[in-house]
């Protein structure tokens, strides 16, 4: 299973975009391999075959301190789909 991240510039930021997402959301530490300017993100899991559209790497970054979406699969493999 891969998950989704989205890093931010803040622990407030990140602690603002979880409030905001709701259930299904959750505060994590950044992995190392992503960033280190934050120790923070927003993970949520996705489910196999499922994908992310534009229209949801749009909501994520223009969560107010955002960083980066990132898709995270089981393999290490890291998947940028946007970066400010």
């Amino acid at each position: 299973m891969s998950c989704l991240c989205v890093t931010f510039d803040s622990h407030y930021h990140a602690l603002l975009a979880k409030r905001l997402l709701g259930n299904g959301y959750f505060l994590a530490p950044t992995p190392r391999i992503v960033s280190s300017s934050c120790a923070s993100c927003v993970e949520c899991d996705l489910d196999d075959g499922e994908k992310v559209d534009d229209n949801d790497v749009g909501k994520y970054s223009s969560l107010a301190g955002s960083e980066g979406v990132y898709i995270l699969a089981e393999n290490g493999k890291v998947t940028l789909y946007e970066r400010k």
